[in-house]
């Protein structure tokens, strides 16, 4: 366990070096490198979605018309759908923790470091029930860590924004409830989110995905062309072994790939 924690930390820190360094740098010949120059396209890119307009308590109203508690994303596109509305409804959208960091390479807006936001300032550090015999054991005093963000973001700034809908077939034959089929969950899927990605291929896709919502989306295969020649190898080798690559993602219904 501490050996893994530690090969873990210095993954991070690796990483972190990496990012920075990579992002940081203002010499010609970095504009020239195709990673370095690539990573820094997708990074200012990415930061652009975690500009938040921020008021103090001056700016506060005597009333409002709603009250949405906890700006994670879940409050966040209730919040932004009562404040949408054709009435015009004053909305307030509270958050217990601090304002999100956006400046610089900071983990909170850096996908590979977030781990690092864990156990800190913005995690409500949530606890387990202590459970013997069960998956916990081997921790301190049999609780798991259960990382609950407590930032403007919510939970989405402590884990990896990874976008997955589940199996078309975990939906239908695990779920077996009436009205959370795929078909039924299909349409509020779409209707939540913003694909930023597959531009050329749109009309193929319209069936599944959604393109107008508030949550945006972007996708790990459009950064293909910006990847490097370990990325194409892994890729290959997968598919030399059965592993299809799925050019437009795992949120289609079969995600196996």
């Amino acid at each position: 366990m501490v050996l893994s924690q530690a090969l873990t930390g210095f993954v991070f820190t690796l990483a972190l070096c990496f990012v920075k360094a990579a992002i940081e740098c203002t010499d010609d010949h970095c504009a020239e490198d195709p990673i370095q120059s690539g990573l820094l396209s997708w990074y200012e890119e990415w930061k652009q979605g975690f500009q938040v307009a921020y008021i103090t308590v001056d700016d506060l109203r005597d009333e409002y018309d709603f009250i949405v508690i906890g700006a994670g994303v879940g409050g966040s596109v209730v919040a932004h759908r009562l404040a949408m509305h054709d009435s015009h409804p004053a909305v307030l959208l509270l958050e217990a923790g601090s304002k999100h960091q956006t400046s610089g390479v900071h983990p909170e807006i850096t996908p590979v470091l977030v781990q690092l936001n864990q156990l800190t300032d913005i995690d409500w550090q949530f606890k387990s029930e202590p459970s013997d015999g069960y998956c916990c054991e081997w921790y301190n005093n049999s609780q798991l860590a259960m990382p609950r963000g407590k930032v403007m973001g919510g939970s989405g700034v402590l884990n990896y924004m990874m976008w997955v809908r589940g199996h078309r077939a975990d939906w239908d034959d695990l779920m077996r409830v009436d009205g959370w089929t795929w078909d039924d969950v299909l349409p509020f899927f779409k209707k939540i989110e913003s694909v930023h990605a597959y531009g050329g291929f749109r009309s193929q896709l319209d069936g599944v995905r959604g393109f107008d919502g508030p949550v945006i989306v972007n996708a790990a295969s459009e950064l293909r062309s910006r990847g490097t020649v370990f990325e194409d190898a892994a890729i290959e080798a997968c598919e030399a072994e059965g592993i299809p690559y799925l050019p437009f993602g795992q949120n289609n219904g079969d995600n196996i790939g």
